[in-house]
């Protein structure tokens, strides 16, 4: 009965957003109309930072300005495949974080696994100064540009700053780093284009059987992208994760107030920028129409030029529990004995 009304009288189905809608706009668009009066002037200021961070991207195309988006994919969790049994069982975490040239729609895929490292601002700070230390090797002086979500626990905190001053003073070719923050429920970028391109190979390369490790994923990665310029990926290891936390005691590092003595919230701030030659100051918008505050954040004279810490000493590996249920699965001839000696070495 169901089906005959929805598809053959009807044509009725129920609609699925592209995209994630904005909780903010949604919850507006859905208040009464005294909720909405109420609700007004921050819905307003809420689109205006909306279009006025989509209109910054369109502005940043000087030639000597690099500008790149990034952003963390949804967790790839392998083993993966249509076996019944892989659903109830703990699976082992693949991340990758695309960065993706806006002008040249180059794209740099760096992927790791959580027994090589973990997901927070160590791991996203150093894939972010490996591509900045890339960009520096071409020779002329360049602007860089950021954008970003607002995750604070990944990139909007002071590790991700900390490393952004490191690469600022240590680079001859790197001028300035400025990071723009898209606005809360309208983070939809051209990452997210990269992301579905891989979603759908890794879809496409499942119907030939499971997916059993990272190399399946990274493979289903370089493969994702047919017409134009295919993916770089930069396969990171537990070693090259540098612990930037150590690099804020070092430095001193102190994001407190500007010099007008008004405190800073950093989940306020859409736009920072830093620039070579004032090691000791952030520059900051906590609003896209208003113009750039100034901070000085570290009180006493540094030389930058010090070797950064590792932020392992060995490899943290899996957890118990996810070493039982994938040696369940092999036990159980789930997984094929020859990748027995790979996780054997995890």
């Amino acid at each position: 009965m169901f089906y005959r009304i929805f598809t053959q009288e009807f044509n009725i189905s129920f609609f699925i957003p592209k995209k994630d809608t904005c909780e903010f706009c949604e919850a507006y668009k859905n208040s009464t109309e005294e909720e909405k009066e109420m609700k007004k002037e921050s819905y307003l200021k809420h689109h205006q930072e909306k279009l006025l961070s989509r209109n910054e991207k369109e502005k940043d195309n000087d030639d000597n300005i690099v500008v790149a988006v990034y952003d963390l994919q949804a967790v790839f969790q392998c083993p993966k495949g249509e076996i019944s049994v892989f659903y109830y069982k703990s699976k082992r975490n693949v991340l990758n974080l695309t960065i993706y040239d806006i002008k040249n729609h180059f794209v740099e895929c760096y992927v790791w696994d959580e027994s090589q490292a973990h997901r927070g601002a160590n791991e996203i700070a150093t894939c972010v100064f490996k591509y900045i230390k890339n960009i520096s090797e071409g020779g002329k002086p360049v602007d860089v540009v950021f954008y970003s979500d607002n995750a604070a626990g990944q990139q909007k905190n002071k590790f991700t700053t900390a490393m952004y001053f490191y690469s600022v003073q240590n680079y001859p070719n790197i001028k300035s780093i400025t990071h723009k923050f898209l606005i809360k429920g309208h983070t939809q970028n051209e990452g997210d284009s990269v992301h579905s391109q891989i979603e759908r190979h890794v879809k496409r390369q499942l119907r030939s059987g499971p997916i059993y490790t990272p190399e399946g994923f990274i493979g289903a990665i370089k493969a994702a992208r047919k017409k134009s310029t295919p993916i770089h990926v930069n396969e990171i290891c537990y070693s090259d994760i540098c612990d930037w936390k150590a690099v804020i005691s070092k430095v001193n590092f102190v994001l407190q107030k500007d010099e007008d003595k008004n405190t800073i919230k950093i989940s306020e701030i859409k736009v920072f920028k830093l620039l070579k030659d004032e090691p000791d100051t952030l520059y900051f918008k906590t609003s896209y129409a208003e113009e750039f505050k100034r901070a000085i954040i570290i009180k006493k004279k540094v030389d930058f030029n010090f070797p950064l810490k590792k932020a392992f000493d060995r490899k943290p590996g899996l957890a118990e529990k996810k070493k039982e249920d994938i040696f369940s699965l092999l036990n159980g001839n789930h997984i094929p004995e020859y990748y027995r000696s790979y996780f054997e070495s995890l």
